[in-house]
């Protein structure tokens, strides 16, 4: 047990008080040291002895935060910029939350008190902080002879889904959202309606990846699980929004061109104003505008397939093996050809 300004020196504990004076030389004010319980005589003892000498008893410091230390000097080494700073955010939320806990003390109950009291009504924070959590008690347990967890406390802890998204995307929404764009922001999120892909893919994309009649993605969301990889074929719907992004990249590159400010002009777009709560979503992200491209309606069976592979998800629902050539066929290359 840690409590703060108690320190062990040999066998005693004893409490450090800052005093009025300093130091003549450094001009660090001076301690003075008061002698506690020994280490012996166990932690009940010690609280009660440092209570009697402040008048309060002291905070106690468990052993969670430097093991989360430890964990994130592990796993954050193989996290993307992005992903390491939003997980150092969400740990550091968690480690003040639980300061005064030892690893093995942590049960379900006090999962659900940290969550239902920090995220009440937020079902996916709730979700992605379950998860970290639940991530660092399975570290805690492969290392069980450090730490004392034998039982992961978030295994037996179920929430509720979160609610689905209000509202689907149509054209309407689509058109919406094209014209608060700029410019390159319109052929940025074409290229996403027309390829299928993942906005990540298409803010990637390199010269390099584009054939002559195949553009070549590899996505970065799936390259560590199912790594697949999709050609798509350029159609000239494809080729007309490429060749006007060539022509606008010499241009000065607006904040609207960027994914953050496609994304921040995307919610504006679809958001409608309504007297009684102000502005609300109306449905329509850009993860929903690949959906939409992927699945129109009355598509089925062998054409489906199809389309999902292109798209190259892992969803469970759909994963299934591939039946169809990566792409579409290829077009006709000779009038006898296509004629045929």
């Amino acid at each position: 047990m840690k409590t703060t300004r108690v320190y062990r020196k040999g066998n005693r504990w004893y409490y450090v008080a800052d005093l009025a004076q300093r130091n003549s030389r450094t001009g660090r004010r001076k301690q003075k040291w008061y002698a506690l319980t020994r280490v012996d005589e166990g932690d009940a003892a010690l609280l009660k002895k440092v209570a009697e000498l402040i008048g309060e008893t002291p905070k106690r410091h468990g052993n969670m935060v430097p093991l989360i230390a430890e964990f994130r000097a592990v796993h954050f080494k193989t996290l993307t910029f992005d992903v390491k700073k939003e997980y150092e955010r969400m740990f550091g939320v968690i480690g003040k939350a639980f300061a005064e806990f030892d690893v093995h003390q942590v049960g379900p109950g006090d999962v659900i008190k940290f969550l239902n009291d920090n995220f009440a009504g937020k079902h996916t924070a709730k979700g992605h902080y379950k998860a970290r959590l639940s991530t660092f008690f399975s570290w805690c347990v492969l290392n069980q002879e450090r730490t004392g967890v034998r039982i992961n406390p978030c295994r037996e802890i179920k929430l509720k889904a979160p609610p689905k998204s209000r509202g689907k995307m149509n054209a309407a929404v689509y058109w919406r959202i094209y014209d608060a764009l700029s410019p390159m922001g319109q052929c940025f999120i074409e290229l996403m309606y027309l390829t299928r892909q993942r906005p990540t893919e298409i803010r990637l994309l390199r010269e390099s990846q584009i054939g002559a009649e195949r553009i070549h993605f590899r996505p970065t969301k799936t390259e560590e699980s199912s790594g697949e990889e999709v050609d798509v074929l350029i159609t000239p719907e494809i080729q007309a929004a490429l060749d006007r992004a060539r022509s606008l990249r010499p241009g000065a590159r607006s904040r609207s061109s960027t994914d953050t400010g496609i994304r921040s002009s995307s919610k504006r777009a679809t958001a409608t104003n309504t007297p009684r709560t102000g502005s609300t979503r109306s449905g329509g992200t850009r993860a929903s505008l690949r959906g939409h491209a992927g699945l129109p309606r009355g598509m089925s069976g062998r054409l489906r397939s199809t389309r999902w592979n292109a798209s190259a998800t892992t969803c469970g629902r759909f994963r299934r093996p591939r039946l169809t050539p990566r792409s579409p066929r290829p077009r006709a290359t000779s009038t006898s050809t296509a004629t045929a």
